[in-house]
């Protein structure tokens, strides 16, 4: 218990009120020795005395402990960043170090979350076909107490999110779709455009535009990940199929998404391929696929940090470029690094919708293409 510090808060409380040693003992009823020895950590004064010191002192008994439970922001950065580091080498040790860390800092919300996502990801590093799923329900428990027990209404619904997902992936399907049905609001309230014009008003422009171009990065990505997840409701209707593809590919092009974030092109050009391969058009099936594989062969650059903005994002750099010394960037890279690849073969390989196509020349070229890479 290194964080309790009892011994020095009542050293320093005796002081700020001019008292000796002698009239605290006197007070309690002890010995003047026995004080000293509370206050340079030989000995802990006897629990029933600790009301009794902080009435004396007019602190609470918090107060009087001065016990921190939180780790401060920059120290959590530290910590995520030293573990993230150590992924590529020695997994196991991550999750060791992440499990020491989070029960000793159970109350500290942001690490808890940090720390638990590094830990799925050293599961997947371990073992990439199937994580240990003592390890998976092990972080989902650290989730659930953040959702359950956080303060911070961020941290509560990240954590929320990812239980949901992790329900999902889980295929406890209903679950999912309780958490998820939880998750999701009425209606958008659009606080972003009234934040942005009220910034407009009082002549903070550029943070308007700021706060707009932000708010249209998310708007877009929301709308290709809606249009790719229709694709696979398309059924045997050809020709909403083209139209939907038509209609993605034109917002893909029109706000260069291939340049300022191509991940996001991958699940619309898999979707589209598997969605051609279930109406028998296996020609655009494997266009489409040859497509995806292009894109997951540069999994590495595509999940890096830094990325072109373009024109209509100019002012978010903090999303685009952040510090090369930055603690959250080398968090991102150490976490991302070599998963991005990991998932886009798997996404391939155990697609229910491909299964039958494993010995087929054409997907066995699109597997190797992403493997070789």
């Amino acid at each position: 218990m290194n964080d309790i510090n009892l011994g020095t808060t009542i050293a320093r409380l005796r002081k700020q009120g001019g008292l000796t040693q002698n009239d605290l003992a006197e007070h309690l009823g002890v010995t003047k020795a026995a004080v000293s020895k509370w206050e340079v950590g030989q000995s802990l004064p006897d629990v029933a005395q600790l009301p009794r010191i902080a009435a004396f002192f007019s602190v609470t008994i918090d107060e009087l402990f001065d016990y921190r439970p939180q780790m401060s922001e920059a120290r959590v950065k530290e910590v995520a960043v030293r573990l993230s580091n150590m992924l590529g080498d020695d997994p196991d040790a991550v999750i060791v170090e992440c499990r020491r860390y989070i029960k000793e800092y159970y109350s500290c919300w942001s690490l808890v979350v940090m720390l638990s996502n590094l830990m799925y990801t050293a599961a997947v590093h371990v073992s990439p076909v199937e994580p240990d799923p003592a390890i998976i329900d092990e972080t989902m428990g650290y989730y659930e107490h953040v959702a359950a027990h956080s303060d911070n209404v961020e941290l509560i619904r990240a954590a929320k999110f990812v239980i949901a997902g992790m329900a999902m992936a889980q295929k406890r399907y209903e679950e999912a779709i309780e958490r998820f049905e939880e998750l999701k609001p009425a209606q958008p309230l659009e606080i972003e455009s009234s934040l942005a014009s009220s910034y407009q008003m009082i002549g903070e422009t550029e943070k308007a535009i700021e706060i707009n171009q932000e708010h249209l990065y998310w708007s877009i990505f929301g709308v290709v990940n809606s249009c790719t997840a229709l694709l696979s409701l398309c059924g045997n209707d050809g020709e909403r199929l083209e139209i939907l593809i038509h209609a993605t590919e034109s917002v893909i092009d029109a706000f260069g998404l291939s340049e300022t974030s191509p991940a996001h092109e991958l699940s619309f050009h898999f979707n589209a391929a598997t969605a051609y391969k279930e109406l028998g058009d296996l020609d655009e099936a494997y266009a489409c696929l040859d497509r995806y594989a292009e894109l997951a062969a540069r999994a590495d650059e595509m999940f890096a940090v830094d990325l072109e903005p373009g024109a209509l994002f100019d002012r978010l750099d903090h999303l685009f470029r952040p510090d090369a010394d930055d603690a959250d960037r080398i968090y991102l890279e150490n976490t991302m690094a070599g998963l991005g690849k990991i998932g886009l073969v798997q996404m391939l390989a155990f697609s229910p919708s491909w299964a039958d196509a494993h010995d087929d020349p054409r997907y066995q070229a699109v597997l190797a293409k992403i493997e070789a890479a």
